[in-house]
């Protein structure tokens, strides 16, 4: 395999996974402009509902602009490896959304596949050197 397909490749994998952080972040903070039903316990708690977000939106911000590099690639894959079990909690449920992306209902089996990859992606990115 070429020097120049693994660099796109590279860069590819790091591309989707922000450009998909970024938009659930937004999606996730939209939908705190919305009615919701009062929430109890850790998962209903409002600085939840705001912090997820937002450091899904740092942690893309960081990918797609190269900050932090292999550290952050790292936190990055553990972070959709977090989301990989979740995804496959709610999909094992027999849940028809797995509010990953706010408003917008997404089926947690194809969110579970995009995050196992995504997971995959990265840790083969972390395997690699760093490209120039």
């Amino acid at each position: 395999m070429s020097a120049r397909w693994r660099l796109s490749g590279h860069l590819l994998t790091v591309h989707i996974v922000g450009l998909t952080l970024i938009g659930a972040g937004l999606l996730k903070l939209s939908a705190q402009f919305l009615p919701q039903p009062e929430g109890t316990g850790l998962f209903g708690s409002r600085w939840l509902a705001v912090g997820v977000p937002s450091c899904e939106l740092a942690l893309g911000l960081g990918l797609l602009l190269g900050i932090g590099g292999r550290l952050l690639r790292g936190i990055a894959a553990a972070c959709l490896a977090a989301f990989l079990s979740v995804s496959l909690t709610k999909a094992f449920a027999g849940e028809t959304d797995c509010g990953c992306f706010g408003p917008v209902a997404v089926n947690p089996w194809f969110t579970s596949v995009f995050d196992g990859l995504a997971t995959t992606g990265l840790v083969l990115t972390l395997m690699r050197p760093p490209p120039p």
